[in-house]
């Protein structure tokens, strides 16, 4: 779990660099200024993830991540600013940061609170809504199970889609 669903998850992405918009790796000094502002320090797998494509999408799988220093003047996948927004306007909870969003109006967020080691699992977190009207369901123990599932979704519908299949 953990490191090796991110590294089956990127082997899968680099057969398929067609389908993939990175913004591209992100020095460490970087990483460490957004964790800084954010209060948080990101875990492992997702780590791994900002430091080597930063943010963007695979497919139709869209990863928040780290792009600039451009915390509150920015858009998506700017997870950064993304988090900062949502805390701002929705008083999203300091434990959380907004990593995904599937398009349909679900937001999955790392879940510091829950932390075990290296790694914070997924969760949807309904941007919004207090946290007390809501339940916080955990999708992934940790980011690399949440990234190689939705690469995996993302690529078996790229193939359907030029195979005619649904």
């Amino acid at each position: 779990m953990g490191m090796k669903d991110y590294v089956r998850a990127c082997e899968i992405m680099s057969q398929h660099l067609e389908i993939q918009d990175f913004v591209g790796s992100r020095p460490e000094t970087l990483v460490q200024k957004a964790e800084k502002v954010l209060g948080l320090h990101f875990p492992l797998t997702f780590r791994h993830f900002v430091l080597e494509y930063g943010a963007g999408s695979f497919g139709g799988f869209e990863v928040y991540g780290v792009i600039n220093d451009q915390y509150y003047n920015s858009a998506i996948p700017n997870g950064v600013w993304a988090t900062l927004d949502a805390r701002a306007k929705w008083n999203l909870p300091m434990h959380y940061f907004h990593v995904a969003n599937d398009g349909m109006g679900t937001d999955f967020c790392l879940d510091f609170n829950l932390s075990i080691g290296d790694e914070s699992p997924v969760v949807i977190y309904e941007i919004g809504l207090q946290s007390t009207e809501q339940t916080i369901p955990k999708v992934a123990d940790d980011f690399g199970i949440f990234f190689l599932s939705n690469v995996m979704q993302s690529l078996d519908f790229h193939l359907g889609q030029r195979t005619g299949g649904s």
